[in-house]
């Protein structure tokens, strides 16, 4: 057990590195070579194609820590710190200063570390090191995995541990199928013994002498190089052809999409000239305008047609205009100069709907796709006596029949994007108070001239409805 470290020997030099680097590799302990150095000289002819990873921790902790733990808390701690990958040969040490929480752990580990684990414990390896230091020895010959813990470790005890490098690997040396130490390397295993390291270098310096490591590692590396320059512009060409052979394939994705286009393009390019063909000069959308009066042409600019619409407000929720009615304090009150005469005005014009008020509103339609209300939009003589739709007219909002509009609009159906127009036009919304607010200051205000009209047809100012429904409800008073 000699005490000085070992940084360099026949199986730690960079050829040698080389040569097991895939195969017998791993730590050292404050850069001593003796552990991995006595492996490769060990295993040289037994490693095969098998490979092994050296690998060396500290497991120092005090005993609060130890405490803090339970029993089985302990052993996965311990079974965490070494349940690596296969093929392995680990030293777990305590540092060669004693501590209570070390002693407990070692002693942990010595009566638990192996319960149903696959780990196994070779008492006979602890026998052999008891005169000169505490070592536990653990083999998982499944997973071919050597643990040993030791307590107080240090560079001799290091230097000594790998003389139980056989029994502890016996997978790799089993005597009973007729397996047996050579000559060199007993004495490469004695030389561990010793109060200096010059046997044991010239051990590992022999047992070296029989494989060229200088040799194997100037085939290893060299191998190949002088067709590395070709094998290189391989791999450049492989990459460059699979780069274009990406571009072509985009190329053709994008060409076979624009024919697809073009195709479905022609299709719809035949159908309108087969359309045009058998139209005769002959227009749905004319002979609409023509037939409905209540439309109002007004511009029609290269595909965009802006017209109005003279109706009646027809469309609204009689519950909710009869709730504002019953509320003196709604938007119907809030301009009139008599309450009473606008009950009876609101009530004739939206619950009974004996009086009807005219309205309007415009909007443009855009044959390519496209449609909307106008607000503000300047009415011409023919609608003086009508009274523009408040949504529209001040907000540009058609409610509802937006969606319906858009799904017609998308069908290319003009005549059904018409009809929605309209309905537009003859609807007020109750609920919308901004806009009831200004509907019933605008009526009161007599900005719809002569905007009512009685069920034969006759046509009334806001005074002249307020006198007649005045007088009507007098009349039928009497009557009862």
């Amino acid at each position: 057990m000699f005490p000085n470290s070992v940084f360099s020997t026949a199986f730690s030099t960079p050829a040698a590195d080389a040569y097991f680097a895939e195969r017998i590799y791993g730590d050292s302990w404050n850069n001593d070579k003796t552990l991995i150095s006595t492996l490769r000289a060990l295993l040289l002819n037994r490693i095969g194609d098998n490979t092994l990873c050296v690998s060396i921790r500290s497991l120092n902790v005090n005993s609060g820590a130890y405490d803090g733990y339970s029993q089985s808390d302990v052993t996965t701690l311990l079974h965490n710190k070494f349940d690596n990958d296969s093929n392995s040969f680990t030293i777990g040490y305590f540092g060669s200063s004693s501590s209570e929480g070390n002693e407990k752990m070692f002693r942990h580990a010595k009566e638990h570390f192996a319960e149903n684990n696959g780990w196994t414990r070779l008492d006979a390896i602890s026998d052999f090191f008891k005169r000169s230091f505490d070592v536990l020895c653990f083999i998982d010959a499944e997973h071919r995995r050597t643990l040993f813990i030791v307590k107080g470790y240090d560079l001799r005890r290091h230097h000594y541990l790998p003389i139980a490098a056989f029994p502890s690997m016996p997978w790799f040396f089993d005597p009973a199928k007729g397996d047996r130490a050579s000559e060199d390397e007993i004495a490469l295993l004695n030389s561990l013994c010793e109060n200096t390291p010059e046997k044991y270098l010239e051990a590992l310096k022999k047992i070296a002498s029989v494989v060229d490591f200088e040799t194997a590692y100037v085939r290893k590396s060299l191998a190949g190089i002088d067709t590395a320059y070709e094998r290189q512009r391989v791999d450049v060409l492989k990459a460059e052809v699979e780069r274009s052979m990406r571009t072509f394939r985009d190329y053709q994705a994008k060409i076979n999409e624009q024919l697809k286009i073009v195709s479905a393009k022609n299709i719809e390019l035949m159908g309108l000239e087969d359309k045009i063909r058998r139209s005769d000069g002959k227009s749905e959308l004319v002979d609409y305008f023509i037939s409905n009066k209540r439309l109002k042409l007004d511009e029609v600019s290269d595909t965009r047609i802006t017209f109005h619409v003279n109706t009646y407000l027809e469309y609204f929720d009689e519950a909710m205009a009869d709730r504002h009615i019953k509320n003196r304090y709604s938007e119907v009150y809030e301009f009139a100069q008599d309450k009473d005469d606008a009950a009876r005005l609101a009530k004739a014009v939206f619950i009974d709907q004996s009086i009807r008020i005219r309205t309007c509103a415009a909007f443009y339609v855009d044959i390519r796709g496209s449609f909307d209300a106008i607000e503000s939009f300047s009415f011409g003589e023919d609608d003086y006596d009508r009274i523009p739709n408040p949504h529209i007219n001040e907000y540009g909002c058609i409610g509802s029949y937006q969606h319906e509009i858009n799904e017609r609009l998308e069908r290319r159906d003009l005549i059904g994007v018409l009809e929605f127009a309209v309905a537009s036009a003859k609807s007020i919304n109750f609920g919308d108070q901004p806009v009831i607010s200004k509907f019933f200051r605008k009526l009161y205000n007599g900005d719809g001239g002569k905007c009512f009209e009685t069920e034969d047809g006759k046509q009334m100012d806001l005074n002249e409805v307020m006198a007649y429904l005045k007088a009507k409800e007098e009349e039928d008073a009497k009557d009862e």
